[in-house]
């Protein structure tokens, strides 16, 4: 459950990267913005900004997560005294 909110998250954060990237270059080259056209190409960059990240995401997710488990292995078999040694180093 965690991992698909993750992963909309992702999406949501490209979606909105889409419409600021596709608004600062419209209004940086003079063109207007909020006409039919101009709104129609924000929809459509933000769209495709938002499936890419969605498809990233995924991908950086699953990778975080098989990380965190190793790490969590990793510490499960530590023994006290190494445990001992790192907290006072």
């Amino acid at each position: 459950m965690m991992e698909k909110s993750l992963k909309y998250a992702f999406a949501i954060v490209g979606g909105i990267t889409g419409y600021t990237v596709t608004r600062f270059a419209f209004l940086s080259m003079g063109l207007n913005p909020y006409s039919f056209s101009g709104i129609c190409v924000i929809v459509i960059v933000a769209v495709a900004f938002g499936i890419l990240m969605l498809v990233i995401g995924a991908k950086t997710v699953s990778f975080a997560v098989i990380a965190v488990e190793k790490a969590e292995k990793v510490l499960m078999s530590l023994t006290l005294y190494e445990l001992m040694i790192c907290a006072g180093g």
